[in-house]
């Protein structure tokens, strides 16, 4: 149980950090100029693009929100696989009180 506990709060903190963390000092700052680049991409770069307008949009509150029922459902499995492993456990006989059959 305790271990659970660790990694949960562990799991939370680095969340924290990531989503609040600044910007690296190293990092390249990409201007409005070198965004407007003509060649063609199969994947964006990072920045570009615009915010959500409609409900059917990607991005924002709706994706957020299925990522963290993603990851409650994946918690909530793991939960529930040690916990009935834990009790199954807990109702074993230890093995020097077993009867031996023949």
């Amino acid at each position: 149980m305790a271990a659970g506990v660790v990694f949960g709060v562990l799991a939370v903190l680095l969340a924290i950090v990531i989503v609040t963390a600044p910007p690296r000092a190293g990092a390249p700052r990409r201007s409005s100029a070198d965004q407007s680049d003509d060649r063609p991409r199969s994947i964006r770069l990072p920045g570009v693009g615009r915010a959500p307008q409609r409900p059917g949009d990607r991005g924002g509150w709706e994706q957020l929100a299925t990522l963290a029922t993603i990851v409650a459902a994946v918690l909530a499995v793991t939960t529930l696989a040690w916990w009935s492993g834990r009790r199954n456990r807990r109702g074993r006989l230890p093995s020097t009180t077993r009867s031996k059959s023949a």
